[in-house]
């Protein structure tokens, strides 16, 4: 599964579509939950920002993978919000969401992109991304793994 997680990864960076891109962009995967089991439960991942300033969040990718059983059915439900360390309590705000319904393979991983041109979503020190993470099985022996990718700019 690792090799097909790597690959996976590989396209999904190699396919971005065109996004208006200033020359100091950065671009990282910042969240990679790695290969789980899908059972229901919930899953948190957490992302600092890794700059001494605070960020401008241009872009969010976010790729999902399901596999195992006899079709890896299941539903896969990723969503991302801004984070800060002082626990913060819900709601936090909303910045990427996407659903999966997975019922058959073979299939491609899925992947979202939600740009925020003209705008961004600012990332201050000491604040992060948090990645939330969902999947229902319909079979026993179904995997899930999913990985957000950013595009930010000093600010």
């Amino acid at each position: 599964m690792r090799h097909l997680w790597m690959a996976s990864v590989l396209v999904a960076a190699l396919t971005f579509p065109t996004i208006s891109a200033p020359a100091d962009l950065t671009m990282s995967i910042a969240i990679n939950s790695g290969a789980f089991h899908c059972d229901g439960q919930t899953r948190y991942y957490v992302w600092w920002n890794p700059e001494p300033f605070r960020i401008k969040l241009k872009w969010t990718r976010v790729w999902q993978g399901v596999g195992g059983g006899s079709a890896g059915k299941s539903d896969f439900l990723v969503v991302l919000y801004t984070y800060d360390n002082v626990g913060q309590l819900p709601p936090y705000n909303l910045i990427h969401m996407v659903g999966w319904d997975h019922y058959a393979n073979p299939t491609a991983p899925m992947s979202s992109v939600w740009t925020y041109e003209p705008d961004w979503v600012t990332i201050n020190v000491g604040q992060g991304i948090l990645m939330e993470t969902s999947c229902t099985p319909f079979e026993s022996g179904v995997m899930a793994h999913a990985a957000a990718f950013v595009g930010y700019i000093k600010y």
